[in-house]
């Protein structure tokens, strides 16, 4: 077995045996499961926002019927409608924000579930696979050897 991959398989060890502390992984689910939490809200809120702009759309229709229809004022249809329109506006305004906030819950989501998995498939690995570099490894970055030390110093960059 080469330096490089001992350094590697020696690495991963260490992150496999931080991952997999029993502590930590309570802090990981709980992360995730937070940011799960926090998307079935951001769900309910999304639905709430579309349904309620959706109403004051309506709203305004009908307003305008009554105008039409002389049921209302010119300037009671005037106050009201400035007043629909603002609060659909900032309806659509939220909906927009928390579409926006949705990818970066799922990507947490993603994250939380995807080191753990990674990390535990390829634990007390004897030998790299070209399979597990690519899986686990983003780069490698070996520095130049100093003299007086045994091997360079080298910096892993993995995929999660």
């Amino acid at each position: 077995m080469n330096l490089l991959e001992s350094m590697v398989i020696q690495e991963l060890d260490r992150l496999s045996a931080e991952y997999l502390d029993m502590e930590e992984l309570e802090q990981n689910l709980e992360y995730r499961d937070s940011a799960k939490t926090q998307k079935q809200k951001l769900l309910m809120d999304l639905a709430a926002y579309q349904r309620k702009a959706e109403e004051y759309g309506k709203g305004l229709r009908d307003l305008y019927l009554d105008k039409v229809k002389g049921i209302i004022s010119e300037s009671d249809f005037l106050t009201m409608e400035k007043d629909f329109s603002a609060e659909k506006v900032r309806l659509e305004q939220l909906t927009a924000a928390a579409q926006q906030h949705l990818p970066e819950l799922n990507a947490q989501i993603a994250a939380g579930d995807n080191s753990r998995e990674l990390v535990e498939q390829y634990i007390h690995s004897a030998h790299l696979t070209r399979e597990m570099v690519e899986i686990l490894i983003d780069h490698i970055v070996a520095g130049k050897r100093t003299p007086g030390e045994k091997a360079p110093p080298v910096e892993i960059h993995w995929n999660f």
